[in-house]
């Protein structure tokens, strides 16, 4: 029988964590991360002007990419930052945000491939550490291009997972070095990981939030388990409740980490977002203060409509809420996914048989145990 990827991919992720969480067995062990030389030569950064075109250059000549023929200056350019055990070429992930963003046009399409790093099973002692140092690197090197004349303005930054993390620790720390004079517009975090930084357990790596850039919109599928569970950005959205999704086998057996289903979960997020570049209005949500309100209640039913994804209001903020289908091919609800109970709606996939209420508070105050 043969053991499906996503299943292997979480059987690896909580070895990882039994393995870290024993280090201190193993004090002789020294992990000494790569420096910024050696993370500017081996992290890539991959511009496709077009679904046909490749141009890969070191992190190191990040700021010479506008100089690219192909590169167009007035346009805006986004930056996708892939996740753990992923690359910034082939996988899944990489593909579905770079083809939206390419059939949507009028965009530089870029990913940061950090794969020589993510690819490494020691998750916890030697990724993330070493994810610290690519995303001190890469805000540096963002410098240097927005210095070289290129308007921040522009600029958008797009994470999926650890990658969610990271597009918020780059952001930051440009933020760090040019004393708040640079602030990346927009970042969206899809999923960000929470393993290590839901309970600010990793020293050195704050997970990411509000003050990371002028906007920041995270968007939760496996809340408590791979993702983050509580607000973290300007505006929140959890479809679905923000943990289990349609489409995502409920029945799929577990292992020694869990339930399949987490991965596909996981991945959802990303799937989302890829639709929303192709459509800004496929997923409608609404403004409400938990998943229970917004089921069963019926007390958020005339608050604010925002769209999940990339055309969300940026003025808008909150926790939203919204119900999705299970088909890949066409995952939006449309207005019935903001329908609540209440007022007889049939629901597309509620009850699930885990569904756990998620009462999620409205802010973390500094120092707060999640």
């Amino acid at each position: 029988m043969k053991i499906p990827f996503v299943f292997a991919f979480l059987v690896v992720l909580h070895i990882s964590f039994v393995c870290d969480a024993r280090q201190s067995f193993f004090d002789w062990i020294s992990f000494s991360p790569d420096g910024p030389a050696k993370v500017a030569e081996n992290v890539r950064v991959v511009f496709t002007p077009d679904k046909n075109t490749v141009v890969f250059l070191p992190l190191k000549d990040l700021q010479f990419l506008p100089t690219h023929p192909r590169f167009n200056k007035q346009l805006p350019t986004v930056i996708y930052v892939h996740g753990w055990m992923e690359s910034g070429t082939l996988d899944v992930s990489t593909l579905a945000i770079r083809g939206a963003y390419n059939d949507r046009g009028g965009h530089n399409v870029v990913c940061l491939d950090w794969s020589h790093y993510s690819k490494n099973v020691n998750y916890r002692t030697e990724v993330i550490p070493q994810m610290k140092v690519i995303a001190e690197t890469m805000a540096e090197e963002l410098r240097d291009m927005f210095n070289e004349g290129y308007p921040i303005s522009l600029f958008h930054l797009v994470g999926h997972s650890l990658g969610g993390q990271m597009v918020g620790k780059i952001s930051r720390h440009l933020k760090k070095i040019t004393d708040g004079t640079m602030e990346v517009p927009r970042v969206y975090s899809l999923d960000p990981a929470g393993p290590g930084f839901e309970n600010h357990n990793i020293d050195g790596f704050e997970p990411i939030s509000k003050t990371d850039a002028k906007y920041v919109q995270i968007i939760h599928t496996c809340g408590g388990v791979a993702g983050m569970i509580h607000r973290v950005g300007h505006i929140d959205f959890f479809p679905n409740g923000g943990t289990h999704h349609p489409g995502c086998a409920v029945d799929a057996g577990s292992g020694v980490f869990g339930p399949v289903e987490y991965a596909c979960d996981h991945y959802r997020s990303w799937h989302f977002y890829q639709a929303s570049v192709r459509d800004e209005k496929v997923f409608p949500a609404i403004r409400c203060i938990s998943y229970d309100d917004f089921l069963y209640n019926g007390t958020c039913y005339a608050n604010d409509i925002v769209y999940m994804g990339f055309g969300a209001d940026i003025t808008a903020t909150g926790k939203y809420y919204l119900q999705t289908r299970g088909n890949l091919f066409n995952l939006s609800a449309g207005m019935d996914g903001i329908r609540p109970l209440k007022y007889g709606v049939t629901r597309l996939n509620v009850p699930y048989n885990n569904y756990m209420p998620m009462s999620v508070p409205d802010e973390i105050t500094e120092g707060e145990m999640f």
